[in-house]
């Protein structure tokens, strides 16, 4: 991840540039669903930065460890479009049965 910080409207705003290489059994869940993983990573650490920027820690508090947000739920994030996707294959799944039973009959009918 690289972040390129630039002035705009009295205020700072960051162009982020990211790389994600995934492999084995993730990489099968398609490129749609990564990208939305990877948006939903780049938007955490992007409100996170700017909780930090906007309300910095005073200097104790840096010496302790900052409570984490918790982990990421990738389920979640990765399981909608999953689910869509399904979806739209067994509803086309069931057109081609249903098309294909029609025919049949009308055939042997």
């Amino acid at each position: 991840m690289t972040g390129t910080p630039s002035e705009r409207d009295g205020g700072t705003a960051a162009s982020v540039r990211t790389g994600l290489t995934v492999t084995g059994r993730p990489a099968q869940c398609g490129r749609g669903v990564m990208a939305e993983v990877g948006d939903r990573l780049v938007g955490r650490f992007a409100q996170c930065l700017s909780e930090r920027i906007v309300e910095p820690e005073p200097a104790a508090a840096v010496a302790e460890p900052r409570e984490e947000a918790g982990p990421l739920d990738l389920f979640r994030t990765a399981g909608v479009p999953v689910a869509e996707r399904a979806a739209v294959a067994v509803a086309a799944a069931v057109v081609v049965t249903v098309v294909f039973t029609r025919v049949r009959r009308r055939r042997q009918g």
